[in-house]
């Protein structure tokens, strides 16, 4: 397995998943510039408009707190856990969801010499869940349009949004060129990705994928556990301020997986307006989502941007998720119906001419 140097994204329904996979690169271009320096006519010094990417890399930490935080974080975590190491068998036994990317990079790379083995693995595990939990959207969309650019795409686009010290590393670097010799090389052929690549960490990700390797979710049981932990944390928390239980319920912070767990209660764990707090947490991130992506299907002028989107969207939820947003397989098969109808259709009228002879019958 190719070793994946790799970032996380943001809220899963509410950016990402549903995230047009069609960056609009003039956009990025243009948040990424530099400030530009004007001249004062009063006093003759020069003054710098600093860019959101200038201000946020004056605003990062340090990277030696950042290893304390990383440090200090998994200690925290073990410590709730009642447990001395962040993996069972191999495969991790805690949520590391939290975690910072830097703070993940520095517990992998075993910045310092100041991680175990074991969490040194843990956070190579969820390293590599992320990037397949990037991918994963993705690569339904690819296999749906056969066309594999917009995979590629979205893995340097993940890459380009690593810290600058996993940029720094030969790992970030080999797969950044490989990535892009595979653009490259789809502008010929876009239906079909690069099968000899070396270092590719796109074509790594299938063939896990295609095999069945690819990473793993945590144990559902395991994630219902958790989350009622976290609740029970927040009712104590709350009874000792002297709060009613019910100002405690906060639940806007956990993740999709952790609220699926909530709102289907297969252990009967949760209490009836736990259950409803997650049930309207996913159904106002879905609702959310959904309106951001049709608002990016009118921004990149792609009348089946919105297909591709929800395609993307159930093809990186787990089955319990999907279940949880009441997204069935029929739904699913309904929708690459619709893009396929689109297609087909957006087809039929680029064949046409004035003057009426069109090859409208091939298609029906």
């Amino acid at each position: 397995m190719i070793s994946i140097v790799t970032n996380s994204y943001t809220s899963q329904y509410a950016t990402s998943r549903y995230a047009d996979i069609h960056v609009n690169t003039a956009r990025r271009e243009q948040e990424g510039q530099t400030g530009a320096a004007e001249n004062s006519s009063s006093d003759h010094a020069a003054k710098v408009t600093l860019s959101e990417a200038a201000k946020a890399k004056m605003s990062e930490k340090p990277y030696e707190t950042v290893i304390a935080d990383a440090h200090a974080h998994m200690k925290e975590i073990l410590e709730k856990a009642k447990r001395t190491s962040p993996l069972e068998k191999g495969e991790l036994a805690v949520n590391l969801s939290q975690f910072d990317r830097r703070e993940l990079f520095a517990m992998a790379s075993n910045a310092d010499q100041k991680f175990s083995a074991d969490e040194v693995k843990a956070a190579t595990l969820e390293l590599q869940r992320r990037f397949d939990a990037a991918l994963a959207g993705p690569l339904a969309v690819a296999r749906v349009i056969d066309d594999f650019k917009v995979l590629y795409r979205s893995a340097s686009d993940y890459l380009d949004s690593m810290s600058a010290e996993e940029k720094a590393t030969d790992t970030w670097k080999h797969q950044k060129d490989a990535v892009n010799e595979a653009l490259a090389q789809l502008e010929a052929d876009p239906s079909s990705p690069p099968s000899d690549k070396e270092h590719d960490p796109v074509l790594d990700y299938i063939r896990r994928v295609d095999a069945g390797e690819a990473s793993k979710e945590r144990d559902f049981s395991d994630v219902a556990s958790d989350a009622r932990a976290a609740l029970d944390k927040q009712y104590e928390e709350a009874s000792a301020a002297g709060k009613r239980l019910s100002q405690a319920l906060d639940i806007s912070h956990f993740d999709d997986r952790s609220l699926s767990a909530i709102a289907l209660n297969n252990e009967d764990q949760f209490s009836n307006s736990e259950v409803w707090a997650a049930k309207m947490e996913i159904r106002s991130r879905t609702s959310k989502a959904i309106l951001a992506a049709y608002d990016n299907s009118i921004i990149s002028n792609d009348p089946n941007s919105l297909a591709k989107n929800i395609i993307a969207q159930y093809g990186s939820m787990s089955d319990e998720e999907r279940q949880a947003a009441g997204w069935s397989e029929d739904f699913y098969n309904k929708v690459v119906s619709s893009y396929q109808t689109s297609v087909r259709i957006s087809e039929m009228f680029s064949s046409y001419t004035p003057l009426g002879t069109s090859s409208f019958g091939s298609y029906f």
